[in-house]
């Protein structure tokens, strides 16, 4: 019976260990990133802004509310994310985070930083985990398997991605 109980500890650990879905290395990107993150869930619809900016061993991840309340900071070095605040919001914000770098990544490195990506004449996918649709300059769609989607948009007036 314990034997049994920590296995499936350990299937339920190293299950969550893999879901962070990093790229070989950080891509080069133009900092910082500014976007509206449209989140959108079985009819419920919330807007977010996140904001990327290059850090010295890294990128600072925040996202925030409509109001400009701060849900979540995390780092991102090439040794994985580090969460600076600790909040609910904090495991959908990294997701939100890994799915907008994989998105922005350029179509050169993307093959390089994301082994497994599949490329489509206007979207990309990785491992059944995040689908990116470009729509137009600027505009996309993140789709998760369980139908959470975030419609991506630059925020006006200020230089995004």
């Amino acid at each position: 019976m314990i034997r049994a109980l920590l296995l499936a500890c350990v299937l339920l650990l190293s299950a969550c260990a893999s879901q962070d879905q990093l790229p070989a290395q950080i891509p080069h990107l133009k900092f910082p990133i500014q976007v509206n993150a449209q989140r959108e869930q079985a009819g419920e619809h919330q807007q977010w802004r996140v904001e990327a900016r290059k850090r010295d061993r890294g990128v600072r991840w925040t996202l925030t509310n409509a109001t400009g309340e701060v849900l979540a900071v995390q780092d991102l070095t090439n040794d994985g994310w580090k969460d600076r605040a600790v909040s609910d919001a904090d495991f959908e914000a990294r997701e939100l985070f890994g799915a907008v770098l994989f998105a922005f990544t350029s179509e050169k490195e993307v093959r390089f930083d994301y082994p497994g990506v599949q490329l489509q004449p206007h979207g990309r996918t990785i491992e059944d985990r995040w689908q990116v649709s470009y729509a137009s300059e600027g505009v996309l769609r993140i789709t998760l398997p369980d139908g959470l989607s975030y419609l991506i948009s630059p925020i006006k007036g200020k230089a995004s991605h």
